[in-house]
């Protein structure tokens, strides 16, 4: 498994304490969701599927 870093621009270069809470919450669900469109993606592209 591999994990995407970026460094933070700005006030978030050395923590996230400057970022309020609500955009942390919404950080932190976007970033669940972005694996699950990926899987999505394979499954939708996989020849298994569409041979039957």
């Amino acid at each position: 498994m591999f994990f995407l870093y970026a460094p933070g621009l700005g006030d978030v270069a050395a923590n996230f304490q400057a970022v309020s809470d609500s955009v942390k919450w919404i950080l932190s669900f976007a970033m669940l969701l972005g694996p699950l469109e990926i899987f999505t993606l394979l499954v939708v592209l996989s020849p298994a599927l569409w041979c039957r």
